[in-house]
């Protein structure tokens, strides 16, 4: 009876070690890390007052993914028709869990002889 009295305990040894094992994982997945994805990236030239103060408007969104809270530093970099960047402008913005942001950049180094049609810009979120 001894041998069976252990291998009936080992058992119950091993699935409690399951059981924290699965628990922690599920505590892994809920408590995830901010995870951040940039989209709807628009240009414009809202920002202009006059021709001669010609200037391109670059709004991006930002979406937390993850579970927690976060601060990203978002990054917006125009380029110009060249492909060559013009100008670069960052912020960092907390974005709750499962909810976005838009930031807005104005970008005055930008000429009026380009047009913003010829202008890109990239949103990173870090």
């Amino acid at each position: 009876m001894p041998g069976s009295s252990r291998s009936s305990t080992a058992p119950a040894v091993g699935s409690g070690l399951l059981a924290v094992a699965v628990l922690a994982g599920v505590a892994v997945y809920i408590n995830r890390a901010p995870a951040y994805e940039v989209s709807g990236v628009v240009l414009d030239e809202s920002c202009t007052l006059l021709l001669v103060e010609y200037c391109v408007r670059v709004t991006c969104t930002v979406h937390n993914g993850g579970s927690t809270t976060g601060t990203p530093k978002i990054t917006v970099t125009l380029f110009g028709s060249n492909g060559r960047a013009i100008a670069t402008r960052s912020t960092g913005r907390t974005v709750e869990a499962s909810r976005s942001t838009s930031v807005v950049f104005d970008f005055q180094e930008a000429e009026v002889a380009d047009g913003h049609l010829n202008y890109r810009a990239e949103c990173t979120a870090l």
